[in-house]
């Protein structure tokens, strides 16, 4: 550890030790009470070794700056602390002794062990201590010096406690404002202790802890210098004065040794000090009193050689009182020193006073002590005279030496002036110096920013001359026009794509002005932007126009001018970039007419006739109208049997016939596939429904021939009257589109005008009746009954067809004719689908579960030919119930089948494949039956109950159902009559051939029997 790191509680233990050692032997009366009876007869010695330990402290914070030597003398210095703790703690002083032990552990450790703020941590472990041993220990306190704390002790025990761990804890803060009250709370513990040992009498103790609390209160401790510190911070203002601060120490060192001289001596003499050694007491007090009160706590605010020759004095007047003793005879070659250092302090004349003053204090000293030595008159006189040439000798002595002294200290401050100036002169030069390297540097920075100019400038020619030969090459090869056009708008310079774009030969456009060139109807608004890019107010502009091809032809081009200006952002010329965009501006014209017309029979498509209906119902404050949705009937068959040319001739020959009709009365458009609607505006309910008959009578007669062979169709048509029947686009055409099923429904080939009364009113329910669906789908409200399909062989039930139903929320079932119409319309079938299959595959693993064997047949709607998921939801299923997959046969109508063969055939087949059966239901209401019956790998066919409810009295129905078992046998195919209503019926169709029935006569859709 550093010296100043532990000056605080060096200075602190030397204040304890040479106060302590000076109260007990100066006040050596005051130490004979019952307190400090067991260590009285040591009290000599003991207040001898607190001064040699206090001497050594001093001597350590001066000339102790070697490690080894500081190290030797603190140790020294806590011999005499732990002397005293071990007697005090004798004598029951028990805070005291554990105290000393503290500080002589504290000071021992303090040139080993670097603890920061050593003070702090010492104080802190004292006051710890302390406290735990009011706290825990109170029966060690029967001294009576702890008399007046008896009745505190937890008190006295938790401040000495929580103040220490305070000063331990804080040992790391820096001791600014906010943590000074934590020293201030610790100088408490101190505080109470003076009080109460000086009410007993404890002086040890009260000199302890006064001297511990002052260590505690004061902000600053005077840091100790050495001698030749001090003389080389002050040589060089005052040579004197830096060499009395150096004898200042040296005198105050030597003070202390003198008075551990006179308190040795005292000890050792014993009870006969005052005989042999008069007025030690009064020595002691005068020196170790001035030179702590010059150091400790304050010291003296004054020049050092004032302060030197303070000392001398003090010094000179206490040897006086003791020189004179029988064994004070060595002290007398002290004495001559001080006029000698009087002199070399401050001169001859300073000498020759402190001299005098010496002599006279010797003399008045022998008279007053003349009754006890009578020292004879002519010994007397000789030791004055001895002492006073002496002392000349030596006053003249230092004269020289102060004279030699003043002109060392003139030569070397005159040498230090000269290392100054010859320092500033080196300053200064080395300042030019720098200032010319900056110099330097700078023309060197300069000559690179040159040379680097020059090669910018280079490398901008180049540059330029490259950009040029870039731009001349863009210019002649660009696929673009490039024209560099005058302020004038002729053209200056034009490359050889715009002569091509414009059908000149190179060089014929230089000189031409655009102007020329411009479509008449695009010059005003060319020549509005170039008088505004010429004034100023725009930099460039774009614009597509239209440029005149020298064979007279239209090229439509995209424009783009630039303005070129001089340094002075005054306009030079234009940069022409033109880009031939005909053959874009054609496919846009072409998409804007896609985008609004059926390319088929080039009629307006669906969103254009909606804006015309739009249009139509806000263009005026009363709009009247009608809107015809016409569907054509059949149509698909065409398609199926005579293939998809024939349609789409048939369709533009029905889209002229509706034109012809129509004329320019309203608008005709196609819709999507055969279906067509008729805007006519400012037509009443008769004019709508006479014009309706006429479209009747033209579609009935119109007969197209495709590969000889006539094709013809009719039309159902639906008619909505605005406003009457809507006021909106969407409502309207609802409407129409509801009347026209209403037509197909009443049995095609005729119109119905749409009615809020009638029965296509209802339809106008299916959005309520969508979100119904919905809601039952996702609250799982539909089941399944289970109609009998009888085994006519046998005679018995084999298999049953799962039908479905509605649950409403009263708990009562819709007949699927109420909703699916509704569920195709809105994309709702594939959920069913998906539903039925499901519930399907558990009812047939729920009866297996119950050890029956069932086979059940289930609807497909015509939505699962492109359900690309329902196969491996199918397959899943099985899967997932471990069902025998022949337990389930599909079922499909004949119409959807037909629909759509190629997709019929392929899901029938991958149904077959995967185990499962599969039928064609409602079989010969079609008209494709006996085409695609062949391709449709089916395993069974279910006759149409038209066939079926009249078997009995219509023997034409009999021969058909004949033919039709005939011919399914012939292909491997099982056939059910569907519809059968009596046993007539029954026994006719085993007769017939039928392999299985089913209808109301057999049983009626139900849950399963138990």
């Amino acid at each position: 550890m550093s010296q100043n790191t532990a000056t605080r509680l060096l200075v602190t233990t030397a204040v304890v030790e040479l106060t302590t050692g000076i109260a007990m032997f100066a006040f050596a009366d005051h130490f004979r009470s019952v307190l400090y009876a067991p260590m009285a007869p040591l009290l000599p010695h003991l207040s001898a070794a607190l001064l040699a330990g206090g001497t050594l402290l001093v001597m350590s914070l001066r000339y102790g700056p070697v490690l080894p030597l500081q190290r030797l003398l603190n140790l020294l210095a806590a011999v005499p602390l732990l002397m005293t703790s071990y007697l005090i703690f004798g004598a029951g002083g028990v805070t005291g002794g554990v105290t000393y032990a503290i500080l002589a552990i504290g000071v021992a450790v303090s040139g080993w062990v670097a603890v920061p703020r050593m003070f702090r941590v010492t104080m802190g472990c004292i006051e710890t201590a302390v406290g735990l041993l009011f706290l825990l220990a109170p029966g060690l306190f029967s001294s009576p010096g702890f008399r007046p704390l008896w009745p505190y002790m937890p008190a006295v025990g938790l401040l000495g406690l929580s103040s220490g761990l305070l000063l331990l804890l804080g040992r790391g803060f820096r001791l600014q404002e906010r943590w000074r009250w934590v020293e201030l709370y610790a100088a408490a513990l101190p505080a109470l202790l003076v009080a109460t040992f000086w009410n007993t009498g404890a002086w040890s103790g009260v000199v302890l802890w006064a001297a511990l609390g002052a260590g505690l209160i004061l902000d600053w401790v005077p840091a100790a210098r050495s001698p030749e510190r001090t003389a080389e911070a002050a040589w060089t203002e005052d040579p004197h004065e830096a060499w009395s601060a150096q004898a200042l120490q040296h005198v105050e060192s030597l003070s202390w040794l003198l008075v551990l001289l006179v308190v040795s001596t005292a000890a050792l003499l014993g009870g006969g000090v005052d005989r042999a050694l008069p007025n030690a007491v009064a020595f002691v007090l005068i020196v170790g009193g001035f030179n702590l009160l010059s150091r400790w706590p304050l010291p003296l605010t004054l020049p050092h050689r004032l302060r030197l020759h303070l000392h001398l004095v003090v010094l000179t007047v206490a040897i006086s009182l003791v020189a004179t003793a029988p064994i004070a005879s060595p002290l007398l070659p002290t004495i001559l020193i001080v006029p000698l250092i009087a002199a070399r302090a401050g001169g001859a004349r300073q000498g020759y006073a402190m001299l005098v003053a010496v002599l006279v204090l010797m003399a008045l000293s022998r008279l007053n002590r003349s009754g006890e030595f009578p020292p004879p008159p002519v010994m007397a006189a000789v030791e004055t005279v001895s002492m006073g040439i002496l002392g000349v000798a030596g006053v003249l002595i230092a004269r020289t030496q102060r004279a030699l002294f003043h002109q060392v200290a003139e030569t070397t401050q005159s040498l230090a002036r000269k290392n100054q100036e010859l320092q500033a002169v080196n300053e200064e030069l080395s300042a030019q110096q720098e200032e010319l390297a900056a110099q330097q540097d700078e023309l060197l920075r300069q000559h690179r920013t040159l040379l680097d100019q020059a090669r910018e400038l280079s490398a901008q020619r180049d540059e330029l001359m490259e950009s040029e030969g870039r731009f001349r090459a863009a210019f002649e090869n660009a696929p673009i026009g490039i024209a560099l056009v005058g302020l004038d708008l002729v053209i200056l310079r034009a490359n050889p794509a715009l002569h091509g774009m414009l059908g000149y030969e190179p060089g014929a456009l230089t000189g031409v002005s655009l102007c020329h060139m411009t479509h008449p109807e695009d010059l005003p608004a060319h020549r509005t932007r170039m008088e505004e890019v010429l004034a100023g107010r725009a930099e460039d502009y774009a614009v597509e126009q239209r440029f005149i091809h020298r064979s007279g032809g239209i090229v439509w081009v995209s424009a783009s001018l630039a303005t070129v200006r001089d340094a002075q952002a005054r306009p030079l010329y234009f940069v022409a970039q033109i880009m031939d965009v005909t053959a874009r501006r054609s496919a846009e014209e072409q998409l804007r007419r896609m985008a609004n017309f059926d390319p088929l029979t080039d009629l307006v498509n669906r969103r254009y006739f909606q804006r015309q209906i739009h249009a139509a119902l806000t263009g005026s404050d009363e709009p009247r109208g009608a809107l015809l949705f016409l569907d054509f009937d059949r149509f698909k068959f065409v398609n199926d049997t005579m293939g998809h040319l024939a349609g789409d001739d048939l369709l533009r020959g029905l889209a002229q016939v509706m034109l012809r009709i129509i004329g320019e009365r309203g608008t005709v458009a196609r819709l999507g596939g055969d279906e067509f609607g008729i805007l006519v505006p400012d037509i009443d309910g008769p004019g709508a429904e006479e014009l309706a008959a006429r479209l009747l009578a033209a579609v009935r007669m119109h007969i197209a021939f495709f590969n000889d062979r006539p094709v013809g169709v009719t039309v159902s048509i639906g008619i909505a009257l605005y406003p009457d029947h809507g006021r909106t686009v969407e409502e309207l055409m609802l409407h129409a589109d509801l009347a026209m099923y209403q037509a197909k429904h009443s049995g095609r080939d005729r119109y119905r005008v749409f009615s809020s009364d009638g029965p296509e009113a209802g339809m106008g329910a299916w959005p309520a009746w969508e979100a119904r669906i919905r809601t039952a789908l996702a609250e799982n409200r539909f089941t399944l009954v289970f109609q009998p399909i009888l085994d006519l062989r046998r005679n018995e039930v084999t298999q049953y067809e799962a039908l479905l139903r509605m649950v409403d929320r009263d708990g009562s079932l819709i007949p699927p004719a109420e909703f699916l119409p509704v569920a195709e319309s809105f994309g709702l079938m594939r959920d069913i689908d998906r539903w039925v299959v499901r519930r399907a595959v558990e009812t047939i693993a729920e009866q297996r579960a119950c050890g029956k064997q069932i086979t059940l047949s289930v609807n497909l709607s015509a939505h699962a030919l492109t359900d690309p998921d329902l196969l491996e939801h199918i397959r899943g299923l099985i899967h997932e119930h471990q069902i025998p997959p022949g337990s389930l046969r599909f079922e499909l109508t004949e119409s959807a089948a037909v629909s759509d063969p190629d997709q019929a055939a392929s899901l029938i087949q991958a149904l077959t494949e995967m185990g499962c059966q599969f039928a064609l239901d409602d079989f010969g209401s079609g008209f494709s039956s006996l085409l695609y019956l062949k391709q449709l790998p089916v395993r069974s066919l279910k006759i149409d109950g038209g066939f079926i409810s009249r078997l009995h009295a219509d023997p034409v129905d009999q021969n058909l159902v004949r033919a039709i078992v005939t011919m399914a046998r012939g292909l491997g195919i099982q056939t059910v009559a569907e519809y059968v209503g009596s046993d007539q019926a029954l026994d006719i169709l085993r007769e017939c051939g039928v392999d299985a029935a089913q209808g109301f006569h057999v049983g009626q859709p139900g849950p399963l029997p138990a």
